[in-house]
């Protein structure tokens, strides 16, 4: 449910708090104060701003959008005593019952352009030689004419947050933080990620739920799934089968060539495909899915590329399964660290 928690302590200029994550200013107005947020020391996204009256915060967030409440909590204190405690949901109600019943949930312009294109300017230094990144952690389209690190020639990006700090702070960017914490609880490790290119001609990636890849118990995990181009029907967004992730894992019995990598996918013939629903978003869309959700996506038929960040996230209640492997060291991005668990 939370984002960020400000706490400190009083100074001793008169209606000023200081906190490390900002600059709150109350400014009296008879019975009714209004709280500035100036964000200096962290970035929580654009300024915005709040009214309280008798204990009730009765205006609106702006710059973040009204269809759906903020990521952020905000507790006040003075010495030992909580004043105000304002908490908000990243989601609704309903689009919490709507991620459970489907184990898939879109929610628009989650990100705004300047992540977006941060996002986007890395992957093209990366493609260009301008910044490092491991070439172990770089796949590229089977039918690249060669395996230069040109951005039309890569098919995916592997382990971005472990090799870049850019990837790093994306997947600790609290909007997703504050909607992942409301699907799976305030205790975040980030157990991955990946960030597919989708060049022009890239090929299509069959039916598969994430799960049955990793080595983690309950198979419970989210990815949120950032659009950083607009995903269409003809450039290969993804598709999902809504419900899918009720029925558990999956077979992925059927052999699926990725150039002459072999792969495995789950047959059609253990689902319904007529269930299947395109998930067409804008650049800034966020989609989060369960981690048994089947999900695939098409091929690029169009001469735009179409690039999606893939972040899974996962309790920090779970368990490492593979006996043949040591855990590895994963990054707590949020709340508490448990014995025994990843």
């Amino acid at each position: 449910m939370t984002g960020y928690t400000f706490e400190g302590s009083w100074g001793y200029v008169e209606h000023e708090w200081t906190a490390t994550a900002g600059t709150f200013i109350f400014e009296p107005a008879g019975e009714t104060h209004t709280l500035v947020v100036r964000p200096e020391a962290v970035d929580v996204g654009p300024a915005w701003q709040g009214a309280h009256a008798a204990g009730a915060l009765d205006s609106d967030l702006i710059g973040l959008p009204s269809s759906r409440p903020t990521v952020l909590v905000l507790r006040l204190f003075q010495p030992h005593t909580t004043i105000y405690e304002y908490e908000y949901m990243a989601l609704s109600p309903e689009q919490i019952a709507q991620f459970h019943r489907d184990g898939h949930l879109v929610v628009s312009q989650l990100l705004d352009a300047d992540a977006v294109n941060a996002l986007r300017k890395r992957t093209e230094d990366i493609a260009a030689g301008r910044t490092a990144f491991p070439s172990a952690s770089i796949e590229f389209e089977p039918d690249a004419r060669n395996q230069a690190p040109h951005i039309n020639n890569l098919r995916k990006l592997n382990e971005c947050a472990r090799h870049d700090e850019v990837f790093l702070r994306h997947a600790k960017h609290p909007a997703i933080l504050g909607v992942v914490a409301d699907l799976l609880g305030e205790d975040i490790k980030l157990f991955g990620d990946q960030l597919f290119l989708k060049p022009p001609g890239g090929i299509e990636k069959t039916y598969h739920q994430d799960s049955p890849y990793f080595p983690i118990e309950p198979m419970s995990l989210v990815s949120s799934w950032v659009a950083l181009d607009d995903a269409t029907i003809d450039n290969g967004c993804l598709w999902v089968v809504p419900g899918s992730h009720q029925a558990g894992a999956l077979a992925h019995s059927e052999v699926w060539m990725v150039g002459d990598r072999q792969d495995m996918c789950v047959p059609d013939s253990a689902f319904d495909r007529s269930a299947e629903r395109p998930v067409l978003m804008k650049a800034g869309d966020v989609s989060f899915h369960h981690s048994l959700l089947l999900h695939r996506s098409g091929p690029n038929l169009t001469q735009q590329r179409r690039r999606g960040m893939a972040t899974h996230y996962m309790s920090a209640r779970s368990r490492w399964t593979d006996p043949h492997k040591p855990q590895p060291d994963y990054l707590l991005l949020q709340g508490r660290e448990y014995p025994g668990c990843v």
